[in-house]
């Protein structure tokens, strides 16, 4: 190592000890900031009817920056995490890209933007029990961790604090940084074969019992479960689903032992085709009905 100067080496350690004041000024400044979120999520939870906007008066706190407050100290964040991804604004930012995947998706972690070179991919996949998920991390020679169990997404608060299973299990195992965290999300059948039928098929099956490709199951279980339960929820998963089977129809094998299974689908079309624009018309005329409400 270089020797320094008394001069600059007086002036490493004035440096030092200004950074390190800084440092943990933001650290305490992240620490208040998810302490007044944990407050009014307790203040909240404790308003009757009429008292919240009167609380929020006394408090000096505006509605919109008391929102933003809880949906901070809600998300679990550790207030190390909050200071690593930039303060209060960047926080936020960062909450508004974090999300669960749907019933249909699977959402992809990896670092920055490059997805083509990745040493490590942490996945989030919907499990079979509502509003819990399964969590993957997969790295250069394989999956080295998978959740044993499925994890709720809604925080819980222990110990003073909010802790959001998902985001504690990925933050604990995944080696990339939040601040360094590129989300994105797809459709759960692209990491399925669509036609994994075909692997023991060694000839076309009989007429009528040919096996279908995921992607056109998934579609028209969604598009009768619209039918019979119309919601906005549901028709956003039917219409999801209809894209993912023609984008995957493309992918389809051109495969002999393919011709019956196209047949079914071809001879099963006027019916799907019926049943998709009924619900069209349906999400038409309750979008008319909340317009006109």
């Amino acid at each position: 190592m270089t020797d320094l100067s008394n001069s600059l080496a007086d002036l490493a350690e004035r440096v030092r000890e200004a950074n390190e004041a800084g440092a943990a000024a933001e650290r305490t400044a992240a620490e208040k900031m998810l302490n007044a979120g944990r407050l009014l999520c307790q203040a909240k939870d404790a308003c009757q009817h009429g008292e919240w906007m009167p609380f929020l008066v006394r408090a000096g706190v505006h509605d919109r920056q008391a929102r933003r407050l809880m949906q901070i100290a809600r998300s679990g964040l550790t207030s190390d995490t909050v200071t690593e991804l930039g303060g209060f604004k960047a926080t936020l930012q960062w909450l508004a890209a974090w999300k669960m995947p749907a019933a249909d998706e699977v959402v992809f972690i990896v670092r920055g933007e490059d997805r083509e070179h990745q040493d490590s991919i942490a996945c989030v996949l919907p499990s079979e029990v509502d509003g819990h998920y399964d969590v993957t991390l997969i790295g250069r020679d394989g999956c080295y961790f998978t959740t044993q169990k499925p994890l709720a997404s809604d925080p819980v608060f222990i110990d003073g604090r909010f802790l959001n299973a998902v985001l504690e299990t990925i933050a604990k195992g995944f080696d990339v940084p939040l601040a360094e965290w590129s989300i994105s999300s797809a459709p759960i059948y692209l990491l399925l074969d669509d036609c994994e039928f075909l692997n023991g098929l060694i000839s076309a099956p009989a007429d009528g019992k040919a096996p279908l490709p995921h992607s056109y199951q998934h579609m028209v279980e969604t598009l009768e479960a619209c039918d019979r339960d119309f919601s906005r929820e549901n028709y956003l998963r039917a219409r999801r689903a209809q894209v993912l089977c023609l984008s995957q129809m493309d992918r389809w094998p051109h495969d002999p032992r393919m011709m019956q299974t196209l047949a079914r689908i071809s001879n099963d079309g006027n019916r799907v085709g019926k049943l998709a624009a009924k619900i069209d018309l349906m999400a038409d005329q309750n979008l008319r009905a909340e317009y006109v409400g």
